[in-house]
This record gives structure tokens, sequence and C-alpha cells, in this order.
């Protein structure tokens, strides 16, 4: 990962200069559900969910998020992982930038 860090900023009101700074991940939204559900940690061990996650290996979790339970939860992280996966496929399609995000 590189050095510089992007942000997000939230405009609070119209004042100058009253903007919240959020750093900003590609799939901030995606890897919050993933590490916080204690059934996939525990399913295929935290550290191995780590690395996946650091790696962004998105393909290992979309093949094997049921094997932790046939639910609505996990058909919906599965089903985000599949768009995230296609969206990422035409980003990349388009020439990707490297820093870009």
């Amino acid at each position: 990962m590189s050095d510089e860090k992007v942000y997000r900023t939230i405009r609070k009101s119209d004042r100058i200069g009253d903007l919240e700074f959020q750093p900003a991940l590609p799939n901030d939204k995606l890897m919050a559900a993933i590490l916080n559900n204690q059934t996939i940690l525990n399913t295929f061990g935290h550290e191995v969910v780590m690395k996946k996650v650091i790696d962004m290996e998105w393909k290992w979790f979309e093949r094997r998020i049921m094997k932790c339970g046939d639910t609505p939860e996990f058909r919906n992280i599965q089903s985000h992982l599949r768009k995230h996966i296609k969206d990422e496929k035409k980003w990349i399609a388009k020439g990707a930038k490297q820093n870009a995000v």
C-alpha cells in the first residue's frame, strides 16, 4: 500500500473549514460486513480472513461464503461481493489507474 492517505470530506455546514475527514477505502462497507461477522471469522480463521481482506481476494470469499450457511445475510454478502468484482473488472477494462480510489 502507498503512504498516501486518501480522504473523504463531508461538509458539516456552509461555514468555511467546517469539514469532516474520513479515510476512504475502496471497499470499506464490504470489509466491515466480512470482518464484523463472527461466523465468517470462526469458519475460516481470523488470520486467514484478515489476510484475504488485506490482499483484497474477493473471489476467494465469493466462492466460500456459502459454507458459513445459506442464510439471507450470507446471500446478501455474496451478492455484494459479486457486484464489487464485476465493477472492479469494468474499472480495470476502462484503464484503471494504480493510485485512483
